[in-house]
């Protein structure tokens, strides 16, 4: 009996202690999974929306899963559990931001498949350069969101790791990464190119349309708005909303100034036949109004 009793303690002592651990791991409702609630309710929406999108877009997963302490999880390998509590395989493209409240611990996982594209260099960068200092002034919301960025860069095969200066087109296509408006996926070898055609048929027929002095010019210049916003963002990326900025200020502005500049041309022209009337003679001179040439000032 003694043995009989030994043995069901201990089946029931498993059972529960397995209970306990797996119950600290939640099921995988979302990409967001914030038990130590770190983020306001506004970015835990806003970061679900854009992970989605990337999710589809790029057949990768990122899942930020944040507890209060690790000593809720179970006291095995955390990668291993989580990999069997979401069913998480090895087809799969998924990478886990984990982060400990209490324990002040980061850790980001990886499935096989993805680990050439973060190295070491580019785990810490993400991790000490993205969210230890928003971390340390306790803002999670931004050292949370850039840590995404990093992550969805390194998965896309882009620099991740920034030792020198990213330039001002650099800026804005990191800018608008960060608020999700897209960037380029063409390859240069083929975004260039494109670019240089889009330049020569589209920048040559804007040129005629600021040359025309009619009011249909006005609606051609409309028309040409939606070039102006697809192509150069295909193209270029988010950064090639500059070109759409560009168009948009320095058409209207280029009328005018040619509009202007034409007057100027007819007065000077209508100064120097002012001029040479006033050299000729009489006789010379009525001779040239009978012509109709021109009036008398």
């Amino acid at each position: 009996m003694g043995k009989v009793f030994l043995s069901i303690t201990l089946i029931l002592f498993f059972i529960f202690n397995r209970g306990i651990h797996s119950d600290t791991i939640p099921n995988l409702y979302g990409h967001i999974l914030d038990e130590a609630r770190l983020l306001s309710a506004s970015s835990i929406r806003e970061f679900e929306s854009k992970l989605d999108l990337f999710s589809e877009q790029s057949k990768t997963g990122i899942i930020l899963f944040t507890v209060k302490s690790i000593e809720d999880l179970p006291q095995t390998d955390l990668w291993e559990e989580l990999q069997s509590r979401w069913g998480i395989g090895k087809e799969n493209r998924t990478v886990v931001l984990f982060i400990s409240k209490q324990d002040k611990i980061i850790k980001i996982f990886l499935t096989e498949n993805l680990r050439d594209l973060f190295s070491e260099e580019v785990k810490n960068w993400i991790v000490k350069k993205n969210m230890i200092p928003n971390f340390k002034l306790g803002d999670y919301d931004k050292g949370i969101q850039l840590a995404i960025v990093s992550i969805q860069r390194a998965v896309l095969g882009e620099k991740v790791i920034v030792t020198e200066d990213l330039g001002f087109l650099g800026k804005v296509n990191l800018f608008f990464r960060i608020i999700s408006l897209p960037q380029n996926s063409i390859p240069i070898y083929l975004s260039i190119p494109g670019m240089i055609v889009f330049l020569l048929i589209v920048g040559t027929h804007t040129i005629t349309t600021i040359l025309r002095d009619s009011g249909f010019s006005w609606f051609q210049f409309l028309s040409l708005v939606p070039f102006y916003t697809v192509f150069p963002v295909l193209f270029m990326g988010a950064a090639g909303l500059i070109l759409t900025g560009m168009y948009l200020l320095f058409y209207p502005l280029s009328k005018y100034y040619f509009r202007e500049f034409s007057k100027l041309q007819v007065w000077r022209e209508e100064t120097v036949l002012l001029s040479d009337e006033k050299k000729m003679s009489a006789p010379e001179r009525d001779k040239f109004d009978e012509n109709g040439t021109f009036g008398s000032w």
